[in-house]
């Protein structure tokens, strides 16, 4: 694996287009649903692996939809019953995940660890694919295989099987640079936040908070889960060194989140 924040997005991102390459080459598993080469089954699953850079667009709208909600005083999710469905069903989801993650002996931090970084890739790394195959299918540039640095995972001290485990408190922490990758998911927690402190300050109506045609408590709610997907960003907005995000992501992600809450609000 690579070892720090930069590398394991440029190893995201050129699997991401070499998997969008395939989706969109002769070989596509899309051209197969059309012939008798590949099972039904087959077809599925090759089509949901190959389209995981596609997911980059939606995601990054259901990131931002809540907190869009919120500044614009309208609802994302219905009223009344069919919202306690909605939230029920969602909460269902993740509970079946964390089933699944801890049958398998994996803690529930793995698990979140799992959500998170499945977020962070797909609106922040897998979007730079979709890029790279568009400009690739218009004659534009051509793509390249891109190295990363790897390495190796240290066994238990005392079993001379490999290198010991440091005692380091920042393992497993996440590694910033100034590179454009972390660009969108600063964006995306900066827009949340602002929704937060907007709908905290009471800035809307009261009458919209509980009931009525604008945003609710569910709006507000689905805002701090997307921050708290995005907690490694949250955290860097607070570090220094290589684990803080660089000044120059941090001014360019909030010019975005400005022009963002001004669009909302005036909308």
């Amino acid at each position: 694996m690579p070892p720090g924040g930069t590398e394991a997005m440029v190893q995201q991102r050129r699997w991401g287009t070499g998997m969008l390459e395939v989706l969109f080459n002769k070989h596509s598993p899309l051209i197969g649903i059309f012939s008798q080469k590949l099972r039904f089954r087959q077809r599925l699953a090759y089509i949901h692996i190959f389209t995981w850079g596609l997911r980059s667009i939606p995601e990054l709208a259901y990131c931002l939809l809540p907190a869009f909600c919120l500044l614009h005083n309208s609802a994302l999710f219905p009223k009344g019953l069919c919202s306690g469905i909605t939230v029920t069903l969602v909460g269902m989801h993740c509970l079946y995940t964390l089933w699944e993650f801890v049958s398998l002996g994996f803690s529930v931090h793995s698990w979140y660890a799992s959500q998170s970084f499945w977020r962070i890739k797909a609106t922040c790394i897998w979007l730079f694919s979709v890029t790279d195959i568009i400009l690739k299918l218009l004659g534009v540039s051509k793509t390249m295989f891109i190295v990363t640095k790897k390495t190796f995972t240290a066994t238990r001290s005392g079993t001379g099987d490999g290198p010991s485990c440091s005692a380091d408190p920042n393992a497993g922490k996440f590694e910033f640079d100034d590179s454009v990758y972390f660009l969108p998911g600063t964006f995306i927690v900066l827009v949340n936040l602002a929704a937060i402190a907007g709908f905290s300050v009471g800035l809307q109506p009261v009458s919209h908070i509980y009931g009525g045609g604008g945003s609710t408590f569910v709006e507000a709610c689905a805002c701090i889960l997307v921050v708290m997907l995005f907690l490694p960003f949250l955290k860097g907005l607070f570090e220094k060194g290589k684990y803080g995000i660089p000044l120059s992501t941090l001014s360019k992600a909030a010019f975005l989140a400005v022009l963002f809450v001004v669009f909302s609000v005036g909308k």
